[in-house]
């Protein structure tokens, strides 16, 4: 029994995150060992030791990067302080049952970043209607108009993504639960990303010269042998490009496109389109760059987890299967699910 605080807090929808009721502390993210939508949400020591260090690395990234720190705004809500507890004493079973079962990461508040007129909301929220269906954004959609909106949205959400993934390599598993929307009065201004202790991912000779000083705790042996799918480098690019396709696109992106086609009549493929446009513009705003032969984001088919089978069966290896991708060649009207035996 460690005690009680003398801090208040609710937890996030993410369940293990909670809000301080005074808006001036920072969020707690906290293990639980439960398995939740694909893995045990515990954390690892590992993860813990490196949050700060990302966070850090980061924040030196868009300090350097005139066009994230001036013109997108970015926010990243760093992970500033951690504490983890691995007991070496105990039988090698008894460590296994308590790994990461022990721990805590202080992040910074959504509110320390907001200025003048923002608020901020989760990207969950997008999707979300009340109990008489009536649709969280919909005041929004009537004062600016749904295509305007929805275009505006999908600039502001995917321009620092391809950005961080083309300028500097890095590729963040940006599903709803790790964004948040900037707005001014229901209109899209700039987003908020967190969870970067293990929701970053990169192929060190694809970095920037800004991200490639960078140093991480390693991930033990252990670890992998019962999460394979956590970690941050690879030598694969292709687990970078759709680890950012997987988390941000194909649930994201799409949840969201899905809901606007089905509350306000815009059609998906158009959606696509859209999303396709804004892609190949930033390409030719920065058409110097290496990385967009490495990381193509509409090749036909693209990697995502089996989320079901990771809940069925042990993390011990790669759980994944192709599935055709939204941006590639026919787009959604080949939406038909290609998985790997």
């Amino acid at each position: 029994w460690l005690g009680e605080s003398d801090e208040l807090y609710h937890p996030q929808q993410s369940i293990r995150t909670m809000s301080p009721i005074d808006t001036t502390k920072y969020y707690l993210k906290v293990p639980i060992s439960i398995t939740n939508t694909s893995t045990k949400r515990v954390l690892a020591p590992h993860t813990i030791e490196n949050a700060a260090q990302i966070t850090d690395w980061l924040k030196q990234i868009q300090q350097q990067d005139t066009y994230l720190k001036d013109e997108l705004k970015t926010a990243f809500l760093g992970e500033v302080l951690g504490q983890s507890y691995l007991n070496t004493q105990l039988s090698p079973y008894k460590q296994t049952q308590v790994y990461g079962a022990l721990g805590v990461i202080w992040r910074e508040n959504i509110y320390h970043m907001l200025i003048d007129e923002e608020d901020a909301i989760p990207f969950n929220a997008l999707y979300a209607s009340d109990k008489d269906g009536v649709p969280f954004i919909e005041n929004w959609i009537k004062q600016y108009g749904s295509e305007a909106w929805t275009k505006q949205f999908l600039a502001v959400a995917i321009r620092p993504m391809i950005h961080m993934l083309y300028y500097h390599g890095i590729a963040f598993e940006s599903h709803a639960q790790n964004m948040m929307l900037i707005h001014e009065n229901g209109w899209p201004t700039r987003i908020a990303l967190k969870d970067f202790h293990d929701g970053v991912r990169f192929k060190r000779e694809h970095l920037s010269e800004a991200a490639s000083h960078l140093t991480l705790k390693p991930m033990p042996e252990a670890h992998k042998k019962v999460n394979s799918n956590s970690f941050i480098e690879t030598d694969d690019e292709r687990l970078v490009r759709d680890f950012l396709h997987d988390a941000f696109f194909f649930i994201n992106i799409a949840e969201i496109i899905l809901f606007i086609e089905k509350q306000y009549g815009i059609d998906e493929k158009l959606q696509w389109k859209w999303v396709k446009g804004i892609i190949e513009a930033y390409q030719e705003a920065f058409p110097e760059l290496n990385n967009y032969q490495h990381f193509d984001l509409f090749e036909p088919t693209i990697q995502v987890e089996k989320l079901t089978t990771r809940r069925l069966l042990s993390d011990s290896e790669l759980r994944i299967h192709h599935v055709t991708n939204p941006l590639g060649v026919g787009g959604i009207t080949d939406a038909t699910i290609i998985s790997e035996t």
